[in-house]
């Protein structure tokens, strides 16, 4: 589960430098239509789902902090749908 996460945030991270920039974030959630209507029937935006991942406040969001932070929802998501997108669930969880 640890590996899949980490391959997922380098896939986020455009620049490759082991942090995701509120830029790089919001460039992968405009991607995504599925997560732009679940980020708008929330009431949410990006600048939220970044706030929720940025643990430490510091701007950037770690690989270190994807993986704890999203863990727990990439379990649920295995559990709930094998096939649904892996970015996708472990938004809905952090915004459902």
């Amino acid at each position: 589960m640890e590996a899949r996460l980490r391959e997922l945030f380098a896939g986020i991270d455009a620049d490759a430098n082991g942090a995701l920039s509120r830029e790089e974030l919001a460039t992968k959630l405009r991607a995504d239509s599925d997560l732009q209507q679940l980020l708008e029937g929330a009431g949410k935006s990006a600048h939220y789902v970044f706030e929720q991942l940025d643990a430490d406040g510091d701007g950037s969001i770690t690989v270190d902090e994807f993986v704890k932070l999203c863990a727990p929802y990439d379990e649920e998501a295995d559990d709930e749908d094998e096939d649904a997108d892996d970015f996708t669930s472990l938004i809905t969880g952090r915004v459902g």
